[in-house]
């Protein structure tokens, strides 16, 4: 089955779990035309025009950008709340139904896909060169600034530090709560990638 959107797919999709959301079993994923597409998995729906539950086009809810581009990954939080930035300036929070939950004026290019923490608060990062904390009713508790441009996701580890990588060329861990640096590790050259965290080391 195919459904056809108006531009290419630059980013990967997120699968809803409908026993842990309610909803039915669906994968939103965002494309260069602007729109979030909200499609039903349910395989027995044969017409490409019925499995599409919903759109939202980010030019509704427009930004200081100039065009409505989706770049980074769409995220899904905890509650069923799709996170994803948009090159309009803006970062949305959507409501599973397809409403807007609220946007945050973001001043760059959002390139990069949420992390969270287990109390539902949002890291993510801009181009703009800066990473930071966003409560879940997007009030912003701390930005830190790098030296570069910052297109990687954040990763959160296990007690609560936040790992990043920036175009300075270094790679860094951060307290959560303050989103001062607690060590840095410097690459030879922009990270553009994001990190990956291991289970740590288990007891015998």
């Amino acid at each position: 089955m195919e459904v056809q959107n108006g531009s290419i797919i630059d980013s990967a999709a997120a699968i809803h779990r409908p026993d842990v959301e309610g909803g039915p079993s669906a994968v939103t994923f965002i494309s260069g035309d602007g729109l979030m597409y909200h499609l039903s998995t349910d395989r027995s729906i044969a017409d490409p025009v019925k499995r599409v539950l919903w759109t939202f086009d980010a030019a509704r809810e427009p930004g200081a950008g100039f065009i409505n581009w989706w770049e980074g990954n769409v995220g899904l939080g905890f509650d069923g709340t799709l996170y994803a930035g948009n090159t309009n300036w803006n970062y949305y929070a959507i409501n599973p139904d397809g409403s807007v939950k609220w946007k945050l004026p973001t001043g760059s290019n959002c390139w990069s896909m949420a992390a969270y923490a287990a109390d539902g608060t949002i890291f993510w990062d801009r181009s703009i060169r800066r990473c930071g904390r966003v409560a879940p009713d997007s009030h912003e508790k701390w930005s830190k600034r790098t030296l570069g441009m910052v297109a990687a996701s954040a990763a959160v580890g296990s007690d609560g530090t936040v790992y990043i990588g920036s175009f300075d060329s270094y790679f860094y861990a951060l307290d959560p709560d303050t989103g001062t640096t607690k060590w840095s590790f410097k690459t030879g050259n922009h990270i553009y990638s994001s990190a990956a965290l291991g289970a740590g080391k288990m007891a015998r």
